[in-house]
């Protein structure tokens, strides 16, 4: 290999100076916060979908768990009663845009609080009654979208 062939080579294959780590944080400090991870708005709402159905999910959990434990109270001789709350399981959801390079996107969840009044038969004979819903009130959970992932 003659001696320009060989020089060629090294400069080819030669490391990147000292400046080239600099330039590139310059340049990534030039970019607008976020835009590395930036997701599109569709993107964001479809894993906030997922989110959601593992949230309304474990709040199933609980308003079974609150069924099964409701607190039994003497109503009449022969008769119980006890009150419990469960959530949903229908949900409305939604997402919106923000300012925040941090926090690009909040999500909302919106399902109903059911307060119901556990009825037990008042004899083994008694077939099962069903509960009674004694109210409904509206909640909305807010959660952020911080390092693509949603946070409560």
């Amino acid at each position: 290999m003659a001696h320009g062939a060989r020089q060629q080579a090294r400069q080819q294959h030669r490391p990147p100076s000292r400046l080239t780590p600099l330039l590139i944080a310059l340049l990534l400090l030039a970019l607008p916060a976020g835009s590395l991870h930036a997701a599109d708005e569709q993107t964001v709402y479809k894993h906030f979908q997922a989110f959601a159905k593992g949230w309304m999910n474990d709040l199933g959990k609980i308003s079974r768990q609150n069924s099964s434990k409701a607190e039994q109270k003497p109503l009449k001789p022969g008769g119980e009663d006890g009150r419990y709350a469960c959530y949903g399981p229908e949900c409305e959801i939604w997402i919106k845009k923000t300012d925040s390079p941090q926090t690009p996107y909040i999500g909302f969840i919106r399902y109903p609080e059911k307060h119901f009044q556990k009825k037990t038969p008042r004899s083994a004979q008694d077939s099962p009654t069903e509960d009674i819903l004694l109210a409904t009130f509206p909640v909305t959970e807010i959660f952020r979208f911080t390092n693509n992932r949603w946070i409560f």
